[in-house]
């Protein structure tokens, strides 16, 4: 995780299970929750500009990270699936990293 983005590359996600390292590179906290985007739902990204996530259902989460650190979590992911990572850290002026680009949603094979 760097300043409202995540350095990832989705081919390397599978369904089954998979264990995913998130380290925390940039300047300030960040977290990372991990939502099943439904097929018929909006674009994570179109959820996001009507400030609306009720398409997508929360399946895991990494608590906040201060620069430096990282978590890990485990998480099966199913087949032709589609997920979203977000990041619902606050900034001091009280805007959501989400809302400053750090969210991405992919598919599983």
């Amino acid at each position: 995780m760097v300043e409202y983005r995540f350095q990832y590359d989705a081919r390397d996600i599978h369904p089954g299970r998979n264990t995913i390292r998130v380290q925390n590179i940039g300047k300030f906290s960040h977290n990372l929750t991990l939502f099943i985007v439904p097929d018929d739902a909006p674009t994570i990204e179109a959820q996001q500009r009507a400030n609306d996530f009720g398409e997508a259902r929360e399946t895991a989460l990494v608590f906040t990270q201060t620069p430096g650190n990282a978590g890990v979590f485990a998480v099966d992911f199913r087949p032709e699936t589609r997920y979203a990572f977000l990041c619902r850290f606050r900034d001091p002026d009280g805007g959501f990293h989400y809302n400053k680009g750090m969210l991405s949603e992919f598919r599983t094979p």
